[in-house]
């Protein structure tokens, strides 16, 4: 019962609804720290320009990151209670029927916290004077539109909203620290080195296209995506084109994602996503 009304109480805090619904097993959540939260603060790092690199920059990227995901977290909310009545097949993201009619029972209330944690968040970053804050709040707005278009759409649509949720999802936390030039880059890297690959993956996952794809390991294709793009990133690199954040960015998921079929073709590191078949 203690457990049971832990477990209830934390999905009013940011992190708790995905954590108990998606990240579940402490696997997963490895995985959603590698592939997640490292590469985005890494490269909200390398946007700012290095007087501006301080003392409270941890706690800036862990607003802008929670910020992020509490729209997220809105999105599998509303997924969960709505969107899911509407499919064949649906996924069952919980584990226990109390918790699933608690959620029911309490849209309202979950929604309405999230939206006062966004709030406090963006005072704090204005009051921190962040000068991207505008385009931030505008990512933020987007992300959230995007996420609303992906709980609508059951189709071959959804190809199209979740290449704009994967997006969203990383550019957000990063745009608010793009200060200059290098930032910009930044931006483009996370593009070609997560944001296509999650796509196509979510594409190759439901079947909706790329049929001649569909025997090939994911896995695999993951490996050799990273190796060819660790390769580019060598010849940048020795040209001057790119600095050291690329490359060494490319050769970290060339090594995460050899290492994931080393463990058994990822039966100890699985990502969820691929789990529920696409599925956000």
């Amino acid at each position: 019962m203690l457990r049971y009304n832990l477990v209830k109480l934390s999905i009013f805090f940011p992190y708790g609804y995905g954590c108990i619904t998606r990240i579940k097993s402490i696997v997963h959540k490895i995985s959603f720290f590698i592939i997640y939260v490292i590469p985005v603060f890494y490269f909200a790092l390398n946007s700012l320009q290095q007087a501006m690199v301080n003392g409270d920059f941890l706690l800036r990227i862990a607003i802008a990151f929670t910020e992020t995901y509490c729209i997220y977290e809105i999105g599998y909310i509303y997924n969960d209670i709505f969107t899911r009545k509407k499919e064949k097949s649906p996924t069952n993201w919980f584990d226990n029927d109390g918790i699933e009619r608690f959620v029911e029972q309490n849209y309202i209330l979950l929604i309405s916290v999230r939206v006062i944690y966004l709030t406090v968040g963006i005072v704090v970053l204005l009051l921190a004077n962040e000068k991207n804050l505008p385009i931030f709040v505008i990512f933020l707005g987007l992300l959230y539109f995007t996420f609303s278009l992906h709980n609508y759409f059951r189709d071959k649509r959804n190809v199209l909203t979740d290449f704009f949720l994967n997006f969203f999802k990383y550019l957000t936390p990063v745009v608010l620290f793009v200060s200059s030039y290098q930032g910009i880059k930044n931006c483009i890297y996370l593009f070609f080195e997560i944001i296509i690959v999650r796509s196509l993956e979510f594409a190759l996952g439901k079947g909706y296209f790329f049929s001649k794809l569909n025997s090939f390991d994911v896995d695999v294709l993951r490996v050799y995506y990273y190796a060819v793009l660790t390769l580019i990133a060598f010849v940048f690199w020795l040209a001057g084109f790119t600095n050291y954040t690329f490359l060494l960015s490319t050769v970290y998921f060339l090594i995460y994602r050899v290492f994931c079929i080393a463990v058994g073709r990822n039966r100890i590191i699985k990502n969820e996503r691929e789990k529920n078949n696409g599925k956000k």
